[in-house]
């Protein structure tokens, strides 16, 4: 049996640089805007060309308004048309009611593009996390990646809806009113349209300032997201040393920089007002000058004016969603410089362009002087380690904390590859192996049982398939799971909460082991996860490990005297060398580490 104990995931220091630093490759707002419509708007194109169109039935109705007012004016309060008296009002419903359909189905295809967008990154993102190798997982704390699925997704979608109006409707409305601005009095036209150039300038420099500011902001709500999840995992700690204040001040510290941050973001974004205030005030003024000394000379009707001023006023608000359009695409550049580097993140732990499978695995184990460094360090954690492992057999490590245990375990399912050396199961390299025959063929159980917040049953079942109600009752009467389960009004269909809250450590145990056991894989990787539990827990997982432990190959961290007693052979580390090996009474009798290390760590189980 191969067992192995104490999986610890040691994170990589250094390779946080994989989230920030070596991420160069910045995107501009329209490289941002093209990558994220051509990856993720795939068969959105109807809902794109639908909006297209109802916005352009928006916008080309719009002059229509103006219009209106200029033949209400002139034909009827001027002219005094008896005939239009009946048809203007009619004009006025038949436009507002296409305008309130074209705005309709806009607004709805815009939503379903956002959505529908926004799920797809979603889906990439959470498939590049599965895919991602445990170094950049584990660099990387788990709160910032909740911010990149919530805040910085939300914030792409906004932007691309705001891209889609902007592009068809405003733009639209923009053109069609500009047209219209000429049809009515060129020279007027002339006047609106000198005042916009310094507008543009004002707002591109602002557009530059929007993104640093919002960009930051994320990353510090990132900030604050990490320190809520550890301060709600570490609160019994927390309570227990009083920190409550310190971590209040912390939090305080955060929110107060994010505020500080967003009210840059607001300062920038609410500056683009202001300056098409002022742009519009001098337009106005200008135009109030010209066409009045038109009036005085009698070549411009009221209603003319009248539809002038209406039209530039209607232009407002579309040419400064327009100038807004830059401070939102920066907005969603800033939360794309968050995202890209985890969808452009290459796992260096794939499969080979010609893999192996392995069928029926016998479960022998090798070790070929094998030696690991972390990603970005220089230090070696294991250094030519050699060992093998036969069907059947059941090898323990031991050795003091850091001493390469847990790595070598976290070699067998791929989780790391070996600097050099090789791992090789049934004698082939598992690198030659897909990572579907390396992961099938062993099964996990650790010292901190995961258990998800799910019932019982798809807890055990989780790594099974077509296991039958008998098989299934089986395992859990001998790793002593019913013994619990059937005390619960809601039997196997307990949900058990997150992390397993709802049950002891021991339960959560057996759960485990359960799990494994089902599995049916023909090695098993174990950390032995009974030093922290009780007498009574502690005998009845020691049960339920006899049970999983039955003809399979098992590597094992061992923690417990009895687990190293039964073991087949047991190598001592030390430093991630292998400084000793051979079974239990010979290695005492060396009176070398395992016997120092058997005296100080197992003082209640003393030599006979």
């Amino acid at each position: 049996m191969i067992i192995i104990t104490h999986v610890t995931i040691f994170a990589n220091k250094g390779s946080v640089y994989f989230m920030n630093e070596k991420y160069k490759k910045e995107l501009g707002a329209v490289e941002t805007v093209k990558r994220i419509w051509s990856n993720y708007a795939s068969g959105l194109s109807g809902y794109l060309y639908l909006a297209l169109f109802c916005n352009a039935i928006v916008a080309i109705s719009t002059p229509a308004l103006p219009e209106l007012i200029r033949r209400v004016i002139d034909d009827i309060f001027i002219g005094k048309d008896q005939n239009m008296l009946v048809i203007l009002p009619v004009v006025a419903v038949i436009i507002m009611l296409i305008r309130s359909i074209g705005t309709y189905g806009a607004n709805v295809s815009i939503n379903v593009i956002g959505q529908r967008l926004v799920g797809s990154l979603q889906e990439d993102l959470y498939n590049s996390l599965l895919k991602a190798d445990l170094a950049y997982i584990n660099s990387v704390h788990s709160a910032r990646f909740i911010s990149n699925f919530t805040a910085d997704s939300t914030k792409l979608r906004e932007t691309m809806s705001s891209v889609v109006v902007n592009l068809s409707r405003n733009i639209l409305m923009v053109l069609g009113l500009m047209g219209y601005l000429f049809w009515v009095e060129p020279n007027l036209a002339v006047i609106f349209i000198l005042v916009l150039p310094p507008a543009a300038i004002g707002l591109r420099i602002l557009g530059r300032k929007l993104r640093k500011a919002i960009r930051l902001s994320l990353e510090e709500i990132g900030t604050l997201s990490s320190l809520v999840s550890e301060t709600l995992r570490g609160m019994r700690i927390i309570k227990a040393y009083r920190k409550e204040n310190v971590y209040s001040e912390k939090a305080i510290k955060i929110i107060k920089k994010v505020v500080s941050l967003s009210m840059k973001g607001v300062r920038a974004r609410s500056a683009s007002a202001p300056i098409m205030e002022m742009v519009t005030g001098f337009a106005i003024a200008g135009i109030i000058y010209y066409s009045g000394n038109k009036s005085i000379d009698g070549s411009m009707s009221v209603g003319s004016f009248m539809a002038f001023t209406t039209a530039a006023g209607l232009l407002y608000d579309p040419l400064k969603a327009v100038a807004n359009l830059q401070a939102m695409l920066q907005e969603g550049v800033a939360a794309s410089q968050r995202l890209f580097p985890i969808l452009d993140n290459n796992p260096t732990v794939v499969d080979n362009l010609k893999t192996k499978e392995i069928v029926d695995s016998i479960g022998e184990l090798e070790f070929d002087n094998v030696s690991f460094s972390y990603p970005n360090t220089f230090q070696y954690v294991l250094r030519n380690v050699s060992l093998r492992i036969m069907p059947g057999e059941t090898v323990a490590l031991v050795g003091p904390s850091g001493a390469g245990k847990s790595t070598l375990l976290n070699l067998v399912p791929r989780f790391y590859d070996s600097t050099e050396g090789t791992v090789k199961i049934d004698k082939i390299d598992v690198k030659d192996l897909s990572l579907k025959s390396v992961r099938d063929t062993s099964s996990l159980v650790t010292q901190d049982a995961l258990i998800f917040d799910t019932s019982v049953r798809e807890n055990i079942m989780f790594g099974a398939k077509g296991v039958g109600e008998d098989v299934f009752m089986s395992v859990c009467k001998e790793t002593l799971v019913d013994e619990f389960v059937k005390e619960f009004p809601e039997g196997y269909e307990t949900v058990v909460g997150e992390g397993g809250v709802k049950i002891s450590g021991g339960q959560r145990q057996r759960i485990a082991i359960a799990r494994a056991m089902i599995k049916d894989s023909p090695i098993l990787l174990l950390d032995e996860a009974t030093s922290s539990l009780d007498s009574e827990s502690e005998q009845k997982v020691q049960i339920a490990l006899r049970a999983l432990l039955k003809e399979k190959s098992a590597l094992i961290i061992a923690h417990r005297l009895s687990t190293v007693r039964d073991a087949d052979m047991i190598y001592v580390f030390d430093k991630g060398k292998i400084v000793e090996k051979g079974k239990h009474e010979q290695l005492l009798d060396n009176k070398g580490l395992y016997s120092l290390l058997f005296k100080t760590q197992f003082p209640e189980d003393a030599i006979e």
